[in-house]
């Protein structure tokens, strides 16, 4: 037991056990119980008079975002920024009822985490001495099916919408023939105020032919062109095509650009996810602030990082789940398209897109594999 953890040592003082104690016939129930302790999150709560103590693994510290500490630990002092967590532990150990697999969520910094509990009541000459929890967290899993149900949304808006464009696009088409010639007509005739209505109507109906190329864009199936990409050159080569818009809203374009591997994709569609995504930051930020342009790769994941960021006023957190869904938008004149088809693009191409806000700017985040 000399090269036991101490967070595992002080657990299994607090069960009264002691090393000498465990024969060689419990080695194997010991290395088990010495991976647990070190790999999943994890945490012992007891109780000493008024007082609830507990004690982490680095694991837990890590999950929470807390300075870990081992040895005996005050509950509510260290968890008095986490009143969620608090609750959940105070609770539980009060009522002195384990379970399974209990769904919990808490906010980071960073993003919304999901994790699943595990509550055994630990018990000693049928004295109830402390309770142990474990924690694993479930996050990518729930992400992975809210993304599926998204896409199976997209998928049946897309056959519906597909259908609709073709049978709008054609009628749209001969409407827009006949006022480009009576436009001309007008203009010959001198009725200046009159073809100012038709050149009106026009604008019109470019704007929904753009809708329906949207459309068609969520719906049909896309032939991609891919190519090994320098990801900065592409990112510098958009970001000036907007710096008119940027000088004009009084925003400050800022470049935080790493050495990163070449992507595989289609340059000329993911130049319209970063031209919707910079659109979106401009637009968010009105009338000042700050768009920042970063890339990093992330070696342990082989992805290359692409992120936005504006300085705008975020996007409250329980709209978080239908950012990304077809026809949702906050904007006064937005379709609700731009990111659901940023997202199909992204995914085509063998990565994902997200979106952290957290009361003040937002960062759209696009993780794509490189090509090394």
């Amino acid at each position: 037991m000399g090269d036991t953890p101490s967070s595992m040592q002080h657990f299994l003082e607090n069960l009264g056990l002691q090393g000498s104690d465990v024969d060689l016939r419990n080695f194997a129930v010991l290395e088990v119980l010495r991976f647990t302790v070190n790999i999943y999150p994890m945490v012992f709560v007891f109780q000493k008079g008024e007082k609830h103590l507990m004690e982490m693994n680095a694991a837990f510290a890590e999950l929470f975002e807390l300075t870990y500490s081992p040895g005996i630990l005050d509950t509510n002092q260290v968890l008095d920024a986490k009143p969620g967590i608090l609750s959940l532990l105070i609770g539980t150990f009060s009522e002195k009822k384990g379970y399974l697999s209990h769904l919990h969520y808490f906010e980071r910094i960073d993003r919304l985490v999901y994790v699943l509990v595990d509550a055994q009541i630990i018990k000693k000459d049928e004295l109830h001495i402390g309770t142990v929890f474990i924690f694993r967290e479930i996050s990518n899993f729930v992400q992975l099916e809210t993304d599926l149900l998204r896409i199976d949304r997209l998928s049946t808006i897309g056959k519906m919408a597909a259908g609709i464009a073709h049978e709008v696009r054609n009628p749209m088409t001969s409407i827009r023939g006949f006022l480009q010639m009576l436009s001309h007509d007008l203009l010959d005739k001198g009725w200046e105020k009159q073809k100012g209505y038709t050149d009106l109507a026009l604008l019109e109906i470019d704007r929904v032919n753009e809708l329906l190329n949207q459309l068609l864009l969520l719906s049909k199936p896309v032939e991609f062109v891919l190519e090994d990409v320098d990801v900065n050159e592409l990112v510098k080569e958009v970001a000036k095509l907007h710096e008119s818009d940027a000088f004009i809203y009084q925003i400050q374009v800022n470049y935080r650009l790493a050495a990163v591997p070449k992507v595989k994709m289609d340059e000329n569609m993911f130049k319209q996810v970063l031209t919707n995504l910079i659109r979106n930051a401009i637009e968010a930020m009105e009338d000042s602030g700050e768009m920042t342009l970063s890339t990093r790769y992330e070696a342990d994941k082989d992805k290359v990082v692409i992120e936005v960021t504006d300085t705008g006023p975020g996007v409250p957190s329980y709209l978080n789940d239908r950012i990304f869904d077809a026809f949702f938008t906050t904007k006064e004149h937005g379709t609700g398209l731009g990111l659901a088809i940023c997202q199909r693009i992204v995914h085509e191409f063998g990565g994902h897109i997200r979106m952290t806000s957290k009361g003040y700017g937002t960062t759209f985040s696009i993780l794509l594999p490189s090509s090394t």
